[in-house]
C-alpha cells in the first residue's frame, strides 16, 4: 500500500487531506516542516511515496521543506498545496 506524509500547518486542512488520502493509502501527518522532515529523516521514510506539503507552514516555508525533501529523499514525490501566488509555483 502506498504511503503519504502530510505536512500542513492548518489542523483542519491536514485532517481533510488525511481523510481523502487515507481512503487510498496509509497516511501520517505533521504540523510543521521540522517535524515532517524529522519523520522522513529520523524514522526513515519507511515506504513514504509522497509528501503533501503546505506552502505556508508555521515554522519555515513549505518551499524550503520541498527543497530539503528533494535533496535528501529524491525518491519521495512532493505535492505542494495551499499556495495562491503564481510566483511560488515557478519557484517550486
Amino acid at each position: 500500500m502506498a504511503r503519504a506524509l502530510i505536512i500542513h500547518g492548518d489542523a483542519d486542512e491536514r485532517q481533510r487531506l488525511a481523510d481523502v488520502l487515507g481512503a487510498a493509502m496509509g497516511v501520517a501527518a505533521s504540523p510543521d516542516g521540522p517535524d515532517g522532515l524529522s519523520r522522513l529523516t529520523d524514522g526513515g521514510h519507511g515506504g513514504c511515496d509522497v509528501a503533501v506539503v503546505g506552502v505556508h507552514l508555521p515554522s519555515r516555508s513549505g518551499i524550503s521543506v520541498l527543497h530539503d525533501i528533494r535533496r535528501d529523499h529524491p525518491d519521495v514525490a512532493v505535492v505542494m498545496v495551499g499556495g495562491s501566488d503564481p510566483e511560488l509555483a515557478v519557484i517550486a
